[in-house]
């Protein structure tokens, strides 16, 4: 059978809540050459056994020992076969229409490494708190200064990239579990042709205890690792830095002196321009917004 032109990547660890309506999400598509790859992470609940009820032969569920979502986003990219590949988590949502780009890619032939897509935010009570909209479709020249400058919105479940792009950026860092995504879709826009499309094909439900929640140890913690040393091109550097000062201070007001000491241990100096990032990243989003 010839495979698929997209592979849509689940990583599963205990969902069984919202999996369900989760592929469904994917499986209403208009869109309908797609494979599903659901990396089961070890569930103890009833997720894998929802999964298996559907009964859609575009679904294939690859079953591991619980080693986390980096480990499972990366076995999902080895087992997936399609031209594009694009991350889902198990608790999103998908809109209609939303994979309407890959008719775009595969009828025109657009030679595009990654496609960027909007999406809404929700609060756990289901109620619209952002859209985050990218300003164009077409083209972008500069992927990290669109970033910066809030012209352009990035998460995985909004991202097409193609296979072989993906892997020759290398896996997921298995060795941190905060903000590993940003790590890596960092790499995967320093060499890329970019598209971005206006159209609104995800809903994120941002689940936020606020200060109550738990951090992790700053050294599974993005920021506890990266510096900005040698770090460029310039506007990925802005992206960073921006970034590390924000995470400071949620450091900062959680009382975790030591994360916060780790981070300035890991920037020296370079805090003070992390800061001059913040406050410049505030100015130019509130001044394109305006």
């Amino acid at each position: 059978m010839e495979n698929p032109f997209l592979s849509v990547i689940i990583p599963l660890y205990n969902k069984e809540l919202y999996i369900k309506d989760t592929i469904w999400s994917v499986l209403n598509q208009s869109f309908h050459d797609f494979e599903i790859v659901v990396v089961n992470d070890g569930s103890k609940d009833n997720s894998l056994e929802i999964v298996s009820d559907i009964n859609d032969s575009r679904i294939r569920v690859v079953n591991q020992k619980n080693a986390g979502v980096s480990v499972a986003r990366n076995r999902g990219m080895n087992e997936a076969q399609g031209e594009y590949i694009f991350f889902l988590d198990a608790d999103d949502i998908l809109l209609d229409g939303a994979f309407d780009i890959c008719y775009e890619l595969k009828n025109k032939g657009l030679d595009v490494d990654i496609y960027i897509a909007s999406f809404l935010e929700k609060n756990s009570e289901g109620r619209i708190v952002k859209q985050k909209v990218n300003v164009a479709d077409g083209k972008v020249n500069d992927a990290y200064k669109a970033l910066f400058r809030g012209q352009l919105y990035i998460r995985l479940g909004t991202v097409f990239v193609k296979r072989h792009v993906a892997i020759e950026v290398g896996p997921m860092r298995q060795d941190i579990c905060l903000y590993e995504d940003m790590e890596w879709l960092h790499r995967l826009l320093e060499n890329a042709v970019v598209y971005s499309s206006q159209k609104i094909i995800l809903e994120y439900v941002r689940y936020d205890n606020g200060l109550s929640s738990k951090l992790p140890d700053v050294s599974k913690d993005f920021a506890g690792v990266v510096s900005l040393d040698g770090l460029y091109p310039e506007y990925r550097r802005k992206l960073v830095g921006d970034f590390i000062f924000r995470r400071l201070i949620v450091r900062i007001k959680r009382k975790d002196w030591n994360g916060a000491k780790v981070i300035l241990s890991n920037n020296g100096i370079g805090v003070f321009y992390a800061m001059h990032c913040f406050i410049l990243k505030v100015l130019v989003t509130k001044s394109f917004t305006r």
